[in-house]
């Protein structure tokens, strides 16, 4: 089975201050898995792994998890709503979910965008073989600039098996990938992997330069509406984690929780006890912090 190392980190906001690395066999769920309530099988521990790293587990089936593998150390679980696009209907049938507000929001920003684009937008789709070579050569350059690569760790990946992998889904038309271009120049871009007909929010990232114009928010919507009119797809996933953006764009969402499972052992007892504790000093920290208005500032330093 595969395994391979974990960080279990010691965070604050965006930066790391302390890590832990343990060997971990993963277990995730997929969007169908959440939704149907069928739970994917765990795969039988291989001998070299310290234990397991689950995903997007349903809240409700937690406490069954962790009767079955009562022996086993479990990290207190991390959960989120995680959100999707239901795919069925047209485009205009998704905008329709917003408000006229939130509608006249978004025609704003994509004139304002127009104008600065000289009158009409200029988005790229570079989906196949050697288009998605060329999504590489514009995209890579503009993910370490921005704040998912700098900061995040969370860019395109550049290692060349990461390459090839991407590289083979686009040559099997399972790849849709999208980049907004400013004067010529990549501002922001989106790659999306589709697997039995969900579409994934993988990697994504705009130029700092461009944040004031919304690019992200732009590239998004002409991106679905072009994947709304392919009539091909039945979920558009935003995946793990939570975000005022996902919620704002999503049509539903399902409460998981992701954990890691750690060998019986004095050291990952420890460990996973102390990494908790940090866990939770650092959410009544962050409470603390927004009651007295310094929850921006502080996100603001450690950024830096």
């Amino acid at each position: 089975m595969t395994t391979r190392p974990i960080n279990l980190n010691f965070t604050v906001g965006s930066r790391t201050i302390a890590s832990v690395s343990r060997r971990l066999q993963p277990v995730s769920y997929t969007l169908d898995n959440i939704l149907s309530g069928v739970r994917p099988p765990f795969p039988d521990l291989d001998p070299e792994a310290h234990g397991y790293d689950v995903h997007s587990v349903p809240a409700e089936q937690v406490a069954e998890i962790r009767q079955k593998y009562a022996d086993f150390i479990i990290g207190k679980p991390r959960q989120y709503d995680r959100c999707f696009i239901d795919m069925a209907g047209t485009y205009d049938d998704y905008l329709g979910k917003f408000s006229s507000k939130t509608r006249s929001t978004f025609g704003r920003k994509k004139r304002k965008l127009e104008q600065v684009c000289g009158g009409k937008l200029d988005i790229r789709g570079f989906h196949t073989g050697t288009e998605f070579t060329a999504f590489l050569e514009h995209a890579l350059p503009l993910s370490r600039r921005t704040y998912q690569g700098r900061l995040l760790n969370a860019g395109l990946p550049e290692k060349p098996e990461d390459i090839a992998r991407m590289t083979a889904l686009a040559n099997q038309d399972r790849i849709r990938s999208f980049i907004m271009f400013i004067d010529g120049k990549p501002a922001s871009y989106l790659y999306l992997p589709v697997k039995d007909g969900v579409i994934s929010y993988t990697y994504l990232g705009y130029d700092p330069d461009y944040a004031h114009l919304s690019t992200g928010t732009i590239l998004q919507l002409e991106a679905l509406k072009t994947l709304f009119e392919e009539q091909r797809y039945r979920y558009f996933d935003f995946t793990e984690g939570e975000g005022s953006h996902k919620k704002m764009f999503a049509t539903g969402s399902a409460t998981a929780c992701t954990f890691f499972m750690l060998k019986p052992a004095i050291s990952n007892k420890i460990l996973i006890k102390t990494l908790d504790t940090f866990n939770a000093s650092v959410a009544a920290a962050s409470k603390t912090a927004e009651r007295f208005g310094l929850k921006s500032k502080i996100g603001a330093f450690l950024r830096r």
